[in-house]
């Protein structure tokens, strides 16, 4: 039957169908196949359903289509056998160029700031998905992460074309807030580790402090903290030998970070204060604000709540200005417990009630269960009712991202059920 099938393709159909079989995942949407094949959209729709006639290939979910595996078997066998070395490179430097800039575009979308890094592939798809903000952009990295990593790991296999190393580091840096915004820490370990090695390979020391600066804070969900510290004083070495100041600035906040989670509290605040001179000089705003944000929160940790608040609050000033959603929602989170700890309930209730809504307009799961569970310590402490509600909503959400903030919500739900 198979046999049978493949004899009645034309060229061009033969062709498309073992480009199919080498481009990196499991299965692989129209746009992307547009890119693969170097065709029109209307040429590629018009061979993806002859092949689909003949049951080569399977559609799914609108326009993604798979092989089964024999099927993939005797596609790699025409890729290799029939199509010409120069033309498999050709489609596989367009697929990679599809999913980098596709991953970027959609990592514009996220509602988390990010770094400078200049995203260029060689190949500008003609189809691209239609992104228009961040519900659309998680959605379609939902779809797409795992060709992603595929192409990640196809770019940095040996034998692969040098230049492809780029793709080896970059694709998963435009993975790397969509990991954590879905608390997806597992996975995002794994790609930095792995784009690390590419990045130092490559010899570019953008991409060495960018792919150190993510493994450290990816180590630290672990709480990893003495390999996170190392690898920030790298990330901070590399970018004070490049003289990047802006750089140099959030290195020197996540040093503090970590400083301050090892219990070095002297040290971690010098860290941060010098991160604020750096980022005012650098005009880094986001720099800026994430080390007032973290030295609010020391101070918080330290009990001297009138200098917390007035760093939390000129924090969310600043990630205002810069559009900074996840960081506003989370700095009014904690500002909710400043507040709560000073003794001003009902500002505490309202500022959680913020965190919520900019964490819902931000379509951030993570960042909405971090405000239903603050929201429910402050009621809680209060002894005003609803806490158990919150708590219920913030254990739902972390549970569906599988984030170990569940098993905290766990507990108090059942300390006030007792």
């Amino acid at each position: 039957m198979l046999s049978w099938s493949l004899r009645y393709l034309t060229l061009e159909q033969r062709t498309v169908f073992g480009l199919l079989a080498i481009a990196p995942g499991q299965d692989i949407s129209l746009p992307a196949v547009v890119s693969l094949s170097g065709l029109s959209p209307a040429r590629t729709r018009a061979v993806l359903r002859a092949l689909e006639d003949v049951s080569l290939i399977v559609r799914h979910g609108g326009d993604r289509y798979t092989m089964h595996d024999l099927v993939r078997r005797h596609a790699t066998s025409t890729a290799y056998g029939e199509v010409a070395e120069p033309m498999r490179m050709g489609a596989l430097q367009r697929v990679l160029d599809f999913y980098l800039h596709c991953a970027d575009l959609a990592d514009g979308r996220l509602p988390v700031g990010r770094g400078s890094v200049r995203v260029a592939p060689e190949h500008v798809p003609a189809e691209t998905p239609k992104l228009s903000g961040s519900a659309e952009a998680i959605a379609w990295l939902d779809a797409e992460q795992g060709n992603i990593i595929a192409a990640a790991e196809l770019a940095a296999a040996p034998g692969s074309d040098p230049k492809w190393l780029v793709h080896a580091w970059q694709l998963p840096y435009t993975l790397s807030r969509f990991f954590w915004l879905r608390a997806d820490r597992t996975t995002w370990l794994r790609t930095t580790e792995a784009a690390l090695e590419a990045a130092t390979t490559l010899g570019d020391p953008e991409a060495r402090f960018v792919m150190l600066f993510n493994l450290g804070i990816a180590l630290a969900q672990f709480q990893r903290m003495d390999e996170s510290l190392a690898r920030h004083r790298e990330a901070l070495e590399v970018a004070r030998a490049s003289g990047d100041v802006n750089a140099q600035a959030r290195a020197l906040t996540t040093v503090a970070d970590m400083l301050q989670g090892l219990g070095r509290v002297d040290e971690s605040e010098a860290s941060y204060r010098e991160a604020l001179e750096v980022s005012r000089a650098a005009g880094a705003r986001w720099a800026e604000a994430n080390a007032h944000h973290n030295l609010g929160l020391l101070y918080l940790e330290s009990r001297r709540y009138d200098e917390a608040k007035n760093r939390l609050r000129a924090a969310v000033t600043m990630y205002r200005e810069v559009g900074e959603q996840c960081g506003e929602s989370a700095c009014h989170t904690d500002l909710a417990m400043v507040l709560l700890e000073s003794g001003e309930g009902a500002d505490a209730v309202a500022s959680a009630r913020t965190a919520l809504s900019v964490a819902s307009a931000a379509a951030s799961p993570y960042h909405q269960a971090m405000a239903h569970d603050r929201l429910a310590i402050v009621f809680d402490r209060q002894e005003l009712p609803g806490a158990v509600a919150h708590w219920q909503r913030a254990l739902a959400l972390f549970t569906e991202l599988g984030a170990p903030e569940a098993d905290q919500v766990r507990e108090r739900l059942a300390r006030v059920a007792t």
